[in-house]
């Protein structure tokens, strides 16, 4: 069975966890995906990796991958 993951809000004290942009050098994408929703994308040359998409909710999902070195 798989999981499914909460919208926390940001400003909420259930979330722990802070953003920070990294600088960097990469690439950035941004468009349409597959299921309409318009996003930005990013992906360092580190292999960090950012992704917002705004869904049709009109709530803003950010995904994030840091490497862990």
């Amino acid at each position: 069975m798989k999981k499914k993951n909460k919208l926390v809000p940001a400003n909420s004290g259930e979330s722990s966890f802070t953003l920070n942009v990294p600088d960097g050098r990469g690439t950035f994408e941004k468009g349409i995906d597959g299921r309409g929703n318009p996003f930005e994308k990013r992906t360092y040359e580190n292999g960090d990796f950012l992704k917002q998409e705004l869904l049709h909710s009109d709530e803003l999902k950010v995904t994030a991958k840091k490497k862990i070195k």
